[in-house]
């Protein structure tokens, strides 16, 4: 966001006024000089202070500006610290997520997600952004002819990960883009999703995702 340029006429006016001033001051004053250079130095003096509270009104105009700005874009969610590493339990089983993810998006059938992670079944609220497996895989734009949907889950953020009671929450902030039939990128977009794991024989399972919706990517931790 540049800064708001201070009015032409307005620092002209500062300008004259101030080089007034001094060229007064350095001058010898006639008697009819004498009588009006207090006066006059008052009138300069004034539209000096003016012009600062003028300036700092603007001043203070762009930083509220700024401050909006900021405030849109800060995210909505606190970080999570600890990464995933790779070849671990918790790796593999996000791999498995987005792999049955993928072949529900392109077949437009859910249930072979559903079939794998049955706890993601129920539960939809698509304002929150709560199990919206179904609605990505056959009701949403991209619920078309598609030939690959590829992830690419590290793409802006490394996967992290929090112990919360007897849950870990997964974060992925990657990015997904639908291949069409006729193999052409069609289109792609980033994405926040929090996957909630829970233990079930020894296992990891995934028992809920909750993906970051438009809205609350404008909204303050």
């Amino acid at each position: 966001m540049h800064p708001i340029p201070q009015p032409l006429g307005l620092r002209n006016e500062q300008v004259l006024a101030t080089e007034s001033l001094k060229e007064r001051a350095r001058r010898p004053c006639s008697h009819r000089d004498r009588r009006a250079h207090p006066r006059r130095a008052r009138e300069a003096v004034a539209s000096l202070a003016s012009s600062r509270v003028i300036r700092s009104l603007l001043g203070f105009s762009a930083l509220v500006i700024l401050s909006a700005c900021a405030t849109a874009a800060a995210p909505a969610r606190e970080p999570l610290g600890e990464v995933v590493l790779a070849n671990t339990p918790v790796a593999a089983v996000v791999n498995e997520y987005f792999h049955y993810r993928k072949l529900a998006v392109v077949a437009r059938d859910a249930e072979i997600l559903w079939a794998r992670f049955p706890a993601l079944r129920n539960g939809e609220d698509m304002p929150t952004g709560i199990n919206t497996e179904g609605w990505h895989a056959m009701r949403s734009d991209a619920a078309r002819s598609l030939s690959d949907v590829i992830y690419e889950l590290d793409r802006y953020d490394r996967i992290r990960m929090r112990e919360v009671n007897d849950q870990l929450v997964v974060r992925v902030h990657g990015l997904e883009r639908y291949i069409e039939a006729d193999f052409s990128n069609g289109t792609a977009g980033a994405f926040i999703l929090d996957l909630y794991l829970r233990r079930d024989q020894g296992s990891w399972r995934v028992v809920r995702t909750d993906e970051m919706t438009l809205a609350e990517s404008h909204e303050r931790p």
